[in-house]
């Protein structure tokens, strides 16, 4: 059995899409790079240790580059036997994290002993398993409410609500809007879809009304944006921008002493800053090759449930990425999202490398190779929308 097991590792390992996992890693090496390069001053200075952040970072990224190898290896239809268990710990940690200590006056993370972690992020992956995992299993009721749409808005919207209860409303909107896309993708009539997204809208409306002193700062992002006034921190993140102008300016200044979090937050202004607009692009189209290859992978899954998946993994990479990215530029409003596989971060950067290794491993499944000459041929009888 151990030797079955085995060689069906190594299969999974001969058959996945290589350059999916290139371009993770090169956005990997950059992230440690830049992480490094964004924090050692103020941590020499506020720490006595310019490795401080760095040994942090590489260790997280050696747990995340394990994790994904694990899931690049298994079976991903096994997956479906833990998405109740694994929606059920969400739920249940999502409300252990609201009794915590508070942490700048918000609930975030769960802290065990040395080890913390952030509910919110382990969701977002667990409701694209569990919206892919119920859809499969009832396609044919999509027409009907109370069978398909409704447990579906009950599970994603008790997520939702939690997770503004924090209050984290940049991860609220990020799971809503990764919600909306999942329902696009499993054929949902657009206008209940646009039924959703109007109710959803007006709940965090209301409740970033209703608790006016948990949401001052939100809302005080979302007029500053409306009104075209620039809040500080984005003003010195655009500062960082122009002084990069096309090739960079070498070892930045924004990251020491103005930009707030530059290691984290912050990090694509520092980019911007130290490697000007040819380092922003090749980062911006490593993000495109991503969503790229998720794609691809997704079309050529060997069953509904693979396509779905890998399609709400994708998105959901590259929505992050795409509002991290535009609230570098100042177009939305501050959410504390970090960039993927770029950022410094614990929770959120393993979610990242599972997501990429099941993706790795839907791609190891496929029923024909992955190459332009295939999907050129097969492209007129695969739809997005299936």
């Amino acid at each position: 059995m151990f030797k079955r097991l085995l060689k069906d590792r190594i299969l999974f390992l001969n058959r996945m899409d290589y350059l999916l996992l290139r371009v993770v890693l090169v956005l990997t090496a950059i992230g440690i790079v830049m992480v490094y390069s964004a924090s050692s001053v103020r941590a020499m200075d506020t720490l006595g240790n310019p490795h401080f952040y760095l040994f942090g970072h590489l260790i997280r990224v050696a747990i995340g580059i394990v994790a994904m190898l694990f899931f690049a290896t298994y079976d991903y239809h096994k997956l479906r036997r833990y998405v109740w268990v694994g929606l059920i710990l969400v739920l249940v940690s999502l409300v252990v994290v609201l009794f915590t200590a508070p942490h700048s006056d918000v609930h975030r993370w769960i802290k065990i002993g040395s080890f913390q972690f952030q509910p919110s992020d382990f969701a977002r992956l667990v409701l694209v398993l569990f919206i892919a995992d119920f859809v499969a299993r009832n396609r044919n009721r999509r027409t009907e409410f109370r069978r398909f749409l409704l447990p579906l808005c009950l599970v994603s919207g008790a997520i939702i609500v939690l997770v503004l209860l924090e209050p984290n409303y940049g991860t609220a909107v990020a799971i809503f809007a990764l919600f909306l896309g999942m329902l696009y993708l499993c054929d949902v009539p657009l206008l209940k879809i646009a039924g959703v997204a109007f109710a959803g809208v007006l709940g965090i409306v209301a409740k970033m009304f209703l608790t006016p002193k948990s949401s001052a700062y939100a809302i005080e992002r979302i007029e500053a944006l409306i009104g075209g006034k620039i809040p500080s921190n984005v003003l010195q993140s655009l500062i960082a921008f122009a002084s990069g102008a096309l090739f960079g300016s070498g070892f930045g200044k924004q990251k020491m002493y103005f930009l707030p979090r530059p290691h984290t937050d912050f990090i694509f202004s520092v980019i911007g800053e130290e490697f000007g607009l040819v380092g922003t692009t090749l980062v911006l189209v490593l993000f495109l090759c991503v969503f790229y290859r998720g794609l691809k992978i997704s079309l050529h899954s060997r069953d509904y449930f693979g396509t779905l998946l890998g399609f709400g993994l994708t998105v959901m990479i590259t929505l992050y990425a795409i509002l991290n990215m535009a609230v570098s530029l100042g177009m939305f409003p501050v959410t504390g999202l970090p960039l993927p596989f770029l950022s410094y971060g614990g929770t959120a950067l393993l979610v990242n490398f599972i997501s990429v290794g099941i993706l790795l491993n839907i791609s190891s499944q496929v029923s024909v190779p992955l190459n332009d000459s295939v999907l050129a041929r097969r492209e007129g009888n695969v739809r997005f929308r299936t």
